[in-house]
């Protein structure tokens, strides 16, 4: 599935405490179809595995969950 737009967010972090250094790091990535129907999420935390979540829309723009779509965020019948 081709798509059409990309955003990109990251943050890094470092905080030293007693002379012992923590970095902190996370990025994720949002690309959208050109229909606007399919959103792909990819985040990652440093030290954790990376998430991805796909999600649907109908042409009205409400999501689709598990082939149903939601109104008033409660799944129709």
């Amino acid at each position: 599935m081709p798509f059409f737009s990309s955003s990109s967010f990251s943050f890094s972090s470092s905080v030293s405490v007693n002379g012992k250094t923590d970095s902190q790091r996370y990025a994720t990535q949002t690309q959208t179809t050109p229909d606007g129907k399919t959103v792909q999420t990819a985040s990652h935390r440093s030290g954790e595995p990376i998430y991805t979540e796909t999600r649907q829309y109908d042409a009205a723009g409400r999501p689709i969950v598990d082939g149903r779509v939601l109104r008033s965020g409660q799944p129709t019948q």
